[in-house]
């Protein structure tokens, strides 16, 4: 059996974890054709994608092991003014039950 693990985000300095993947702005714009409205970012880190599909109407959900990584998450859909749900759980185990949502 794996041990899941959470990455150390607070310690990492690299700008590009803020930056969108260049696949998601593909994602956004076909899911949207398709009407896709919901969206669950499984391993959401520091939010990067999930503040994009924030910004471009989704309803948006993130999941990540990382305290951290889900407290800047929430910090930056708060400051983008986006609504959004961000727990803090493993995907093999469930939410450990920390949970922080707006709207």
């Amino acid at each position: 059996m794996t041990i899941s693990k959470a990455w150390s985000w607070e310690i990492s300095e690299d700008p590009i974890w803020d930056t969108p993947s260049e696949d998601v702005y593909y994602y956004v714009e076909r899911w949207k054709e398709k009407g896709f409205q919901n969206i669950l970012d499984l391993g959401c880190g520091m939010g990067r994608n999930t503040i994009l599909f924030a910004r471009n109407g989704f309803r948006t959900s993130g999941l990540d092991l990382s305290e951290y990584g889900v407290n800047k998450t929430r910090k930056k859909l708060d400051a983008s003014g986006h609504a959004g749900s961000v727990v803090c759980g493993d995907i093999n185990n469930g939410a450990s039950g920390y949970r922080v949502e707006k709207g």
